[in-house]
């Protein structure tokens, strides 16, 4: 399928026209940035989302921008285009993403608390590390240069030589 597609005006030759459903297909950026996500969704319709839409459906997911642009059916990228373009977006997500951290952190102590083998060697590599919790030693060993002498050394005279 064929499209006529523009980008901030300029029209976009067909050969250059990504398929419908494909990263590239943010066709439209509004001028008024931040305002509103446009794009052409994979069933090939025009969709405008505004920033609470897409906060609402981030907050659904946890932060995962992955599950939110497979659920608005927009392509990843140009979903994360829109958020890091737009500042409380931005903000609202890196602080998603450090509950998450946390979250996951509450569970890793909980599992070495229960005793978790696997759990407390990660815990152990990852936070030991100082204290010598690790699966390899990283040795520097000083390397010398080697300093070659040459001295010229006259041949011995053989017992043929000698002889005569």
């Amino acid at each position: 399928m064929i499209l006529k597609r523009r980008i901030n005006g300029r029209k976009i030759a067909p050969e250059t026209n990504p398929g419908i459903g494909e990263e590239a297909d943010l066709l439209y950026r509004n001028k008024q940035k931040g305002v509103k996500l446009v794009f052409i969704s994979g069933d090939n319709e025009k969709v405008v989302l505004r920033k609470k839409e897409v906060l609402q459906i981030l907050e659904r997911h946890g932060g995962l921008v992955t599950h939110a642009a497979r659920e608005l059916k927009c392509p990843y990228k140009a979903l994360l285009r829109y958020i890091n373009g737009n500042k409380a977006l931005k903000d609202t997500l890196d602080v998603m993403r450090i509950a998450n951290v946390e979250r996951a952190e509450r569970k890793l102590r909980d599992l070495v608390e229960s005793g978790s083998l696997g759990a407390i060697c990660f815990t152990l590599k990852c936070q030991g590390r100082e204290r010598g919790w690790v699966e390899r030693v990283d040795v520097d060993i000083p390397v010398l240069p080697l300093v070659f002498k040459y001295s010229k050394v006259e041949p011995k005279a053989s017992k043929s030589e000698g002889k005569k």
